[in-house]
């Protein structure tokens, strides 16, 4: 069921704004407009929280908040001041309101004052609970990105109790547990429970409990999940706190990072998409223009070099004439693949076009550059393709080198250099390196 919202004295370009606003948080509202306090005495639904804009005298103020809080005793009322006012904003905070806010409010300012609202909501009908640790943690943003983020903010929640919280994070892998961040909680018994746990669509909330003696349990709960790995929670608390600790509103919070990581994953997942070509799964040339920038610009800023290389297979024409075009694009797969198997793990590789393909090296000297050229020339060339028809079939690569700032001091001109490099290779005979001159095989054993 939406939560009631009030508004009153909101003129409609105001109430669109904060419907606008609260359409952008992860809840389910609903906004109802009053024009004086006595219209509160017709609304059935309970009511979450009233907003109350004023605009200038005191006495209307004062007259409007002593009705509100007379019909109903504990609303959450927040009032918005349409200009400054000292004397009335001491006067606000006398009568003990939610939250006051300046007209100029933002989003975070808004999910504040709908947090103290539910805050209020859960003092008066559930239990008490930790006001002020609770604040800290909801007002805190959401944006948590990994299970090493979500770590320090409930390490910010779970110390700042008298009795501190001791907990850790765990991955799972439907196998496996490992240690990302805390000490090491270790308990057969909860992980036995975990791993028979299967966890439901929405699973924030969901808690395993274990007797750790002496009134305390071993308390677990999943923070994440994502294909076949999970995220858990697993700490040590009095059983009496439980509920205190790991209350309603703290799991509201946990939900929100969940969404958000999800989100971000999205997006994320979206950008690859862009970046990524289709055949191979390598970096495409939209890519590369961007990440030749920043390398530019990080290399300058530190003075280091780095290297790219333009590599070209030769021949591979004649495979798509005699083979047909499945047989090529899973060629480029495979060739791809061995390229990911020889490079370093810091190299970035490149779909650049056709067969044509170019890697970054990053923080790296000619010498060395010469050498993994070498490996990757020989890597392919002792490759055999056994693809439908084409049974121990071999390719050759041609490869021009270029290094920064040696060769040139920006990105076409690094690409072009390469690309050159590349053709001059091609010139004499395929098959071979170039950096300004034909690279000697005896380098690679020096």
């Amino acid at each position: 069921m939406p939560k009631k919202i009030l508004l009153l004295n909101f003129d409609s370009r105001r109430r669109t704004k904060l419907e606008d606003s609260l359409a952008q948080l992860n809840e389910d509202y609903e906004v109802e407009s009053i024009k004086s306090p006595e219209e509160l005495k017709g609304v059935k639904q309970k009511i979450h929280s009233l907003f109350y804009m004023h605009s200038e005298r005191m006495e209307d103020f004062e007259r409007d908040i002593e009705a509100l809080q007379k019909i109903q005793r504990n609303l959450s009322i927040n009032v918005i001041f349409k200009k400054r006012d000292f004397d009335v904003l001491v006067r606000a905070f006398e009568f003990s309101l939610a939250m006051v806010l300046h007209k100029k409010y933002t989003l975070g300012d808004l999910q504040k004052a709908l947090l103290r609202s539910d805050l209020r909501n859960f003092q008066t009908e559930k239990f008490d609970l930790p006001h002020k640790n609770l604040m800290d943690l909801l007002s805190s943003p959401i944006k948590v990105k990994n299970d090493r983020d979500l770590y320090r903010k409930l390490y910010a929640y779970f110390k700042s109790f008298p009795e501190p919280v001791e907990f850790s994070i765990y991955h799972f892998d439907q196998k496996n547990f490992d240690l990302v961040e805390g000490a090491a909680l270790e308990n057969r018994a909860v992980f036995n429970k975990i791993k028979q746990t299967s966890l439901p669509k929405i699973f924030i909330g969901k808690t395993l409990d274990v007797d750790a003696g002496r009134d305390r349990i071993y308390c677990a709960f999943p923070v994440y999940k994502k294909e076949n790995k999970e995220s858990w929670c697993v700490c040590v608390i009095e059983r009496k706190r439980k509920e205190y600790v790991l209350n309603d509103l703290f799991f509201r919070h946990l939900e929100n990072t969940v969404i958000y990581r999800k989100n971000l994953e999205k997006m994320s997942g979206y950008l690859d998409l862009a970046n990524k070509d289709d055949v191979t799964g390598l970096f495409n040339q939209r890519k590369l223009v961007s990440d030749l920038a920043k390398t530019i610009e990080y290399h300058g800023e530190i003075g280091k070099t780095f290297s790219v290389m333009f590599l070209d297979v030769d021949h591979f024409k004649l495979v798509n004439d005699n083979f047909g075009h499945v047989v090529g694009s899973q060629m480029l797969v495979e060739i791809a693949q061995e390229l990911r198997n020889v490079l370093r793990s810091t190299d970035k590789i490149y779909r650049y076009g056709g067969d044509e393909f170019v890697v970054i090296m990053p923080e790296i000297k000619m010498e060395i550059t010469h050498k993994i050229a070498m490996r990757v020339r020989a890597s392919l060339k002792e490759k055999k393709f056994n693809i439908n028809t084409a049974k121990d079939y071999q390719l050759s690569l041609s490869i021009g080198i270029a290094e920064y700032p040696t060769d040139a001091k920006t990105a076409n001109e690094i690409i072009d250099f390469a690309d050159s490099m590349m053709y001059a290779s091609k010139k004499s005979g395929r098959g071979k390196i170039f950096h300004i001159g034909e690279v000697q095989n005896d380098l690679a054993d020096s």
